[in-house]
This record gives structure tokens, sequence and C-alpha cells, in this order.
């Protein structure tokens, strides 16, 4: 591509955004970036509270694609990125289980009378689906054909209310996209025998940037400027207008003045309905109530400060009982020691919620003693000894796959590919719930279809196979 030759407007500087305006201007591409905020990495972000660095959520950088893998690695000098090995641990009915949770761990833990019920659960379900392959309509009815009713209901059920909604109204997608095993069985070989070959379904060890997953996007964002491109901060874009089936125009808004852009190409990662509001002519009245109907859950993210180096040895831990307002809890020490002081920690835990549930509404005060009274009671922390703590919030966290969501998906999308130039990715841009090297890989991915003029059709199959990614723990 020479220089000048494509004009791309990205909308948002969050993972997905940055690495495919990285790749176009490395490529000779004018590259603009508008970010309604101050700084880059949106929810992939490291922010400052009481002399510490955290993270919003217990990011790794972590992939089996060895092309990504390496794309990540000549983002950082030597040194910069740590090796660290993954432990967690999932608590349930009183006692702690390393995760992913082995069958034979479960069996001779766990109270005899309920392994046997999962056994017994599991046989079943394996014996229903050799008679007639069972309706998967939903998350529920996913998680019992392949785990049996059981073992869904003591771990797969609850995480999932506490983290997505109702697991009956939401989708089988949700299954086939969270989790990286088939079935109890194939679970347990896997855990017992090895990977032999075949995709990881945990993760043994991830890098992590010294200071914060943050620098990974700040990374991505000096390759963007030292190739030319301009990232404009405290942005908001205020129209798409279209003209021949392709978007002409980017008003946006920065520094108190209207702006435009004038693009060969825009990449949108901002929210879908959002993007889709701001297109003139006006959508279609259907298109907009279906990315209207598209729903995603709130994050409130507890964190406690405790006197001492380390609260607990794992990266993070699962909490699916719904007698924890948190489903999981992590501490920023067990991704690098260099983020909070010596002879303090900080543990912070994640509350996903609706914005009607009163969590939400709840005061940071009476969030942080519910979060210290269950920790406390699950052992992690002793009674009294928090000196500090705070609740922060992050609104669209979680794209919910709910019951019908993917066709209303698939109209606010099918209008977004019918306008030849406009590209929408990332987890919120195309309401795909995947994790961050995902999102870079479709920012690369996006790049390589501009820089390459790759056909329409190219992109539609492209995009299609963005809904394939599998997250690994």
């Amino acid at each position: 591509m020479k220089k000048g030759k494509a004009r791309v407007a990205v909308l948002g500087a969050g993972i997905a955004g940055l690495s495919a305006a990285w790749k176009l201007a490395e490529a000779g591409a004018e590259v603009l970036v508008i970010e309604k905020s101050a700084q880059v990495g949106g929810l992939a972000g490291t922010f400052s509270w009481k002399g510490m660095g955290l993270d919003y959520g217990p990011h790794k950088i972590y992939t089996q694609d060895a092309g990504l893998r390496s794309e990540v690695l000549s983002l950082f000098s030597p040194g910069e990125l740590l090796t660290v090995p993954k432990r967690s641990r999932i608590r349930l009915m009183g006692k702690w289980f390393n995760f992913p949770v082995s069958p034979t761990e479960l069996m001779l833990k766990m109270n005899p009378a309920v392994a046997a019920r999962c056994a017994l659960s599991y046989a079943k379900a394996t014996a229903k689906s050799r008679l007639a392959k069972p309706s998967e309509e939903s998350y529920e009815a996913y998680m019992i054909h392949r785990f049996g009713r059981s073992t869904y209901r003591l771990i797969f059920g609850p995480y999932a209310k506490k983290v997505w909604g109702d697991p009956r109204k939401l989708s089988a997608s949700l299954g086939r996209s969270r989790v990286a095993v088939p079935s109890l069985f194939d679970l347990a070989k896997r855990l017992a025998l090895g990977d032999r070959g075949k995709p990881e379904i945990s993760a043994k060890e991830f890098y992590y940037p010294r200071k914060g997953i943050l620098e990974l996007s700040k990374k991505m964002a000096g390759r963007v400027r030292a190739a030319g491109g301009k990232i404009a901060f405290n942005a908001k874009v205020t129209e798409l207008h279209c003209e021949g089936g392709k978007v002409v125009r980017v008003g946006y808004s920065a520094g108190g003045k209207r702006l435009s852009f004038n693009p060969t190409h825009v990449v949108s990662t901002i929210p879908l309905a959002d993007a889709l509001s701001l297109i003139t002519p006006k959508p279609p009245e259907g298109v907009l109530e279906a990315a209207a109907g598209l729903r995603h859950r709130n994050l409130i993210l507890a964190v406690l400060v405790v006197g001492r180096d380390r609260a607990f040895q794992d990266n993070w831990l699962f909490f699916p009982e719904e007698k924890y307002i948190f489903n999981r809890v992590y501490e920023q020490k067990g991704f690098s020691k260099e983020m909070v002081p010596s002879g303090k920690t900080a543990i912070c835990a994640e509350i996903t919620c609706w914005p009607s549930d009163s969590a939400w509404a709840s005061d940071s005060k009476s969030i942080c003693s519910r979060v210290a009274s269950g920790l406390e009671e699950a052992g992690v922390i002793r009674k009294g000894e928090v000196s500090g703590c705070g609740a922060f919030r992050a609104t669209q966290a979680y794209p919910i796959y709910d019951s019908g969501y993917e066709g209303k998906a698939s109209s606010a999308l099918g209008f977004t590919d019918s306008l030849q130039n406009l590209y929408a990715i990332g987890r919120n841009g195309s309401f795909n719930y995947v994790g961050m090297l995902d999102c870079m890989d479709m920012g690369i991915k996006t790049a390589e279809q501009i820089i390459f003029s790759a056909g329409r059709s190219r992109w539609l199959a492209k995009r299609k196979s963005f809904e394939n990614y599998v997250t690994v723990d």
C-alpha cells in the first residue's frame, strides 16, 4: 500500500482498534483513531489507585496461534514481559478445587453422595444422547447434555447466572464459545493424559507486562504514532455520513471543535448500537431495533487493600455459589509484584450485574463490606485486616448471548456489511464475546483485508470466522 492510498478512521482505541491502526499505519495508510476517553486500552486497561496499579479484570496474554504470539512479542523489548505460571481454583461447598475441575479430584474431595449424583447424572445424559440427539437451544440444555444435570447445577449453572443471567434464557452459543471442552469425559481424559496435540483446554502459563495490561495498548499506540498515525483523545464521533453505499464522512468533536474526516475505510470498535445510531441517512427502523435489543451486563470491580504481601497464590479464584456477591477474584500481585508496594496487596473482586440491579445502585462502602464478608467466610482474608477499599464501575462490560441474540446481531451486522467500506469488529463493535487477543487477531486481519484490497465477499467470510473463537482459561 502506498502512502496516502487509504485514509482510515478507526473508532475506538481498545485492543481491536489499535491493532488494526498499527498494521494499517505501518502499511502506509493515513490513520486517525478517535477515542472518547483520555487514554487507550478500553477495559483492557490499568488505573492508579492509592499508589497501586490495577487492571480492570484478570487479563492474560495467551494464545495458541504462533503467528499472533509473535506479533505480541514484537511489541515488547526483552525483560518487559513476565512469564507467569497459571494457577486458579474454584470454591465449592466449602472446599477448594483446582480449575479446570478434575473429575477425579471432584470425586475424592466432594461429599460421596454429591460425587455419586454427578457421575450418575453424566451417565444418564450420555445415555440419552445416544438414543436421540437432545435439544441444545439454551446454555442450560447445552451444558446438561455434556456434563450432566448435577454437575451443571453445582458449577456451570450458578456461575452462568451470576455472570450472564438466567441460563435458561441464554443461547447455547455461549457454551460453545466459553467452554473449551465438549464433555465431562473429554475433560477427564485430557487432564489425565494431556492434550496430545489438541488445542490446550487451559493455559499452563501466560505473558504479562511488568507495569500492567495497559502496556500492550500503549505499545501499539506508540507504533501507530511512529508510523504517522494520529490518535484523538476525549473525542466523540457524531456522525457516519453515507453516500453510494459507503461511509464518506466521519464527523467528530474534540477540544470544543466540530471536525470531520473523509475516509476510504472505517473500522468501528464502538458498541454496535451506537455505531448504527450515528449513520446518516438513518438505517431501517428494524435494524436499529435489533441493535438496541442486544444487551450487556455491567461490571463492578471492588478492590480491598490488605496489609500483607500476598493473600493467595493463585492468579484468580472462581466463586459460582450464590452466597457470594462476586463471581471471580484476583490479586494484582498474582500477575506482577511490581504493581503493588511491598507489605500490602490488592484483592480485586468482580461483580457482574444489570444496570437495574440493586448492586449497581449500591454505594462503594456497602459493596466492599459484602465482598469482605464473603472473602472472610471463604478464608481468603482475616476479619479486620482490610485497610482500604474502593468500588469501580464499567458499563457494557459483557455482551450477553441471550435467546434470540443471533437474529438481532445478524440484522445489525448485515447492515454494517452492506456499507462497502465499514468494518465492525471487536467485542462490542461486532457483539462478539471474545478475549483480548482474539480482538487483536480481529484487528490485524481487518487491517490485512484493507491493505490487500480483498473483496467484500472475502470480508464477509473473514468476519464470519471471527465467531469461531473459543475461550481458554
